[in-house]
C-alpha cells in the first residue's frame, strides 16, 4: 500500500493572539515575523536562512521577553549591529512622525468629546 503525504496548509494567523500558543517552531515562513525569512527588495521572493535548532523562529515570541540588546538582536536576525540601529533610528523617526500627525487630531477629538476640558499641561508646568 503506498504511503500518502498529508500536508495541511493552516492559514496564517492574523493577530497575535492565534499564534502565541501555536506549534514551535513556527511553521509560517511566509509570516513577515518569521525570523527564517527576508523579503528580498524589489522583488516578491523570499530568502530563507537556516535557523539552528532550539533558536527563536517568531520575532513576536522574543519581543515577549522583553528588552534586548542591539548585538542580541542582530545575532538573531543574521545583521550587524550597526545595520540593526539604523533600523531602530529609522523606525523610531518614522513613530515620531506618525505621532505628531496624529497629535492634532487627537486635540481635536478631546475638544469635541470634553469641551469645557482645560489645558492641564499649564497646570502641571506651574
Amino acid at each position: 500500500m503506498p504511503l500518502i503525504r498529508l500536508v495541511v496548509r493552516a492559514p496564517i494567523p492574523r493577530t497575535r493572539g492565534e499564534c502565541i500558543d501555536g506549534p514551535r517552531p513556527c511553521p509560517h515562513i511566509t509570516c513577515r515575523f518569521h525570523l527564517a525569512t527576508k523579503l528580498l527588495a524589489g522583488s516578491k521572493r523570499l530568502k530563507v536562512r537556516r535557523i539552528p535548532p532550539g533558536q527563536d523562529t517568531c520575532a513576536l515570541d522574543v519581543a515577549d521577553r522583553g528588552r534586548h540588546t542591539l548585538e542580541a538582536i542582530a545575532a538573531r536576525m543574521g545583521l550587524t549591529r550597526e545595520r540593526v540601529r539604523q533600523i531602530q533610528e529609522q523606525a523610531l523617526l518614522h513613530l515620531r512622525e506618525t505621532l505628531e500627525a496624529d497629535a492634532g487630531s487627537l486635540a481635536e477629538a478631546l475638544e469635541q468629546f470634553f469641551p469645557d476640558r482645560e489645558d492641564r499641561r499649564s497646570e502641571e508646568v506651574a
